[in-house]
């Protein structure tokens, strides 16, 4: 979905709308809609790593190395050390769109666990969600995990609320060079609002090929349980241990994407942007440090 700003009472209230939802008419019946419903179409955006972002707007971080898990999970399984990270993006180049995270994950024999704190909106409308989430290895070969989410939902003259999601992961390494997986996010319909709104349910899959220690290259499917499905590739590039490079593009609607991680003795900086069809550029900073020892 697209986020587009309305003038409600005294305030900007961002909403979400279905990506076809661009035209006059539609907008005049979604602002009666969120007068209505207020809580419709809450906790649309997430958090994620600026990598993921550049490879085309991707959920499964199949190569995750410091930055924000996301909705993966699973991908925890990769952070040998340590870590902690904060992102910050800016949707549309609007500060009213903006969202703010961070992350600490910590290694453990057993599995490894991470805390995610993010805030979305401004001060008219806004989306908090704390997630502790844990990943572990299975078999030598399976990457599981799951993640259990905090939302809490404040809008200016109407109060607040709040609701309790849970979230699924996996991967699965067929072979050195291939390794396929998905998420299932919000499996237990979680609502919110006295209006009972279900928060978005997102079912996802996708395979990451690297036929190269500096080449990989992902394919991904998203599908929303209201919206039309979403098909993403993108392609990772490590010229340098200390430099990647990411591209990508996505569907519905169409847009290209771009991303870019330095790091050095632990330190990781990176960087994402997306365009979109109609609206102005998308960035995502974000930065990381690994505990090496």
């Amino acid at each position: 979905s697209i986020i587009v700003k309305f003038i409600i009472d005294s305030g900007i209230v961002p909403i979400s709308l279905p990506r076809n939802a661009v035209s006059l008419p539609r907008i005049a019946s979604i602002i009666i809609l969120i007068n209505v419903v207020p809580a419709k179409g809450a906790f649309e955006l997430f958090p994620s790593s600026s990598i993921n972002v550049g490879k085309g707007l991707m959920i499964m971080g199949f190569d995750l190395e410091s930055g924000i898990a996301g909705l993966d999970s699973a991908s925890l399984v990769l952070l040998n050390n340590p870590t902690i990270c904060s992102a910050f993006n800016n949707r549309f180049g609007l500060s009213d769109l903006a969202m703010r995270s961070a992350m600490i994950a910590i290694p453990h024999r057993w599995a490894n666990a991470s805390l995610l704190l993010s805030r979305f909106g401004n001060s008219v409308y806004r989306e908090t969600t704390a997630s502790i989430s844990i990943g572990k290895l299975l078999f030598g070969r399976i990457n599981v995990g799951t993640a259990l989410s905090f939302y809490d939902l404040t809008i200016k003259d109407y109060g607040s609320d709040n609701t309790l999601g849970m979230t699924l992961s996996w991967h699965y390494d067929w072979n050195s060079t291939l390794v396929w997986g998905g998420s299932l996010h919000n499996i237990n319909v979680p609502k919110i609002s006295a209006y009972n709104e279900p928060l978005p349910q997102i079912i996802t899959t996708g395979i990451i090929f690297k036929p190269l220690d500096i080449a990989r290259a992902q394919i991904e499917w998203e599908q929303d349980t209201e919206y039309s499905g979403r098909m993403k590739f993108g392609m990772t590039y490590k010229p340098l241990t200390n430099i990647i490079v990411v591209i990508g593009r996505a569907s519905n609607p169409d847009q290209l994407t771009f991303g870019l991680q330095l790091s050095l003795k632990g330190l990781a900086i990176e960087y994402a942007a997306a365009s979109h069809p109609n609206l102005a550029f998308s960035q995502w900073f974000g930065i990381g440090f690994s505990f090496h020892y």
